[in-house]
């Protein structure tokens, strides 16, 4: 849906662009006014075609006398901004998925300290209980991810100490 828009909005750009290149006899300038931008990038898409929209509005008359719909301003104003909020929706799923994703990290963090903390509670509870102990550090293994050499460097683990008291 979002590649139509774009489609959609880059063609009605590039209709404007061919009619402003024919008005420039009748007006010079409006072929320098309605240059397409020479890269790729959507955004300046965007911001070229708020600027065609606007350079529009005083020569819509010259436009409509050659073809154009009378309503050709408002069209790529809409194609603007559908394409805005397709973008802008792709930001936000974006951003929640970042969200969420931080919000498991913040758990898994107080969920560590907080086995830290309880670690320390039952090793001196069970300091003469072998068995127990052992149980304890069965239960409380905490998996982590693999680590390179350069990780190992930044972070001190983060895992209960092991019963070798």
């Amino acid at each position: 849906m979002k590649r139509k828009a774009v489609k959609a909005f880059r063609t009605k750009m590039e209709g404007i662009n061919r009619t402003a290149r024919s008005m420039e006899r009748a007006v010079p300038g409006s072929e320098e006014k309605f240059r397409l931008p020479s890269n790729k990038d959507l955004q300046t898409w965007l911001a070229f075609g708020r600027g065609f929209a606007e350079e529009a509005e005083p020569l819509a008359e010259e436009f409509v006398r050659r073809g154009m719909a009378p309503d050709f301003i408002d069209d790529l104003k809409a194609r603007i901004l559908a394409v805005e909020q397709f973008r802008d929706g792709r930001a936000k799923e974006s951003f929640d998925r970042n969200a969420s994703t931080t919000g498991v990290g913040d758990a898994a963090e107080k969920g560590l300290a907080a086995v830290r903390e309880f670690d320390a509670i039952v090793r001196n509870i069970y300091a003469d209980n072998p068995a127990e102990l052992a149980a304890w550090e069965s239960a409380s293994h905490v998996e982590r991810a693999p680590r390179h050499a350069a990780d190992d460097e930044e972070e001190p683990p983060t895992e209960p100490p092991t019963a070798q008291d």
